[in-house]
């Protein structure tokens, strides 16, 4: 407790980079092959600043990286997002990023709430701006990012999750035909799907032993737990 104390009260005491190097530093990953603007790091420019920094693009590092400057779009960085986040870093180099970015993943192995922070921020800038929900793949590259090697439970809802958009494929075929049909996304992942099934996967028991039929959980976790239940041999709630 004392060294966080003490860590929040240098933080909060530390001089705030120049903004001209802040911005120097910015400009050196514009790309003029993403044509998103001067102000604007793109998807190229932001594949080389994660190079710089020594991380591969699916890294949790790169979420956090992200999550710290509050961006709001996928690959992209605005220089107002840059500026403010690396005032709150206390950055203005490749170095100094990286050693704060890693500080903050370690961080987020034991801070609960800082995980879940991440977690719910995963959502909204995962998301399209136009949508409410979260589509499935892109769902599953985060939790691949968040929760990192897959558990068999989470190996199986993933299985699960890819087996019921096959099914409502073929049957949007049967109704609308082929080619229409492959311009649906069958299975969308809410904000009340993607929050709960955090404490689903952390918390209930490996063997679903504890699931609460009765608890309110979404309706897609119900159908997927029912899913293990009925077809691998998963345990039924201890009464």
């Amino acid at each position: 407790m004392m060294t966080r104390l003490l860590s929040q009260k240098t933080a909060a005491t530390a001089k705030k980079p120049a903004q001209s190097k802040v911005e120097k530093f910015f400009n050196e990953f514009v790309d003029k092959q993403d044509d998103i603007g001067e102000k604007r790091m793109g998807p190229h420019g932001v594949f080389r600043l994660i190079q710089a920094l020594g991380y591969r693009p699916t890294d949790r590092q790169v979420l956090v990286l992200a999550w710290k400057l509050k961006a709001q779009t996928q690959c992209e960085f605005s220089l107002e997002e840059w500026v403010q986040g690396m005032a709150d870093l206390q950055a203005d180099n490749i170095k100094t990023l990286k050693q704060r970015i890693d500080q903050i993943n370690s961080q987020l192995n034991t801070d609960k709430k800082m995980s879940g922070e991440l977690y719910r921020f995963a959502f909204t800038y995962g998301k399209s701006a136009s949508s409410r929900s979260l589509d499935m793949e892109t769902a599953v590259c985060y939790w691949d990012v968040l929760f990192g090697p897959r558990t068999p439970l989470m190996s199986h809802w993933v299985e699960f999750l890819y087996a019921t958009e096959k099914k409502e494929s073929e049957r949007l075929a049967k109704e609308l035909g082929p080619n229409n049909a492959k311009q649906v996304k069958n299975v969308w992942i809410t904000r009340d799907d993607w929050n709960l099934f955090r404490d689903f996967i952390l918390f209930t028991k490996s063997d679903l032993s504890d699931y609460d039929e009765e608890g309110s959980w979404p309706v897609l976790i119900d159908q997927f737990v029912n899913h293990c239940r009925e077809n691998l041999n998963y345990m039924k709630a201890q009464k």
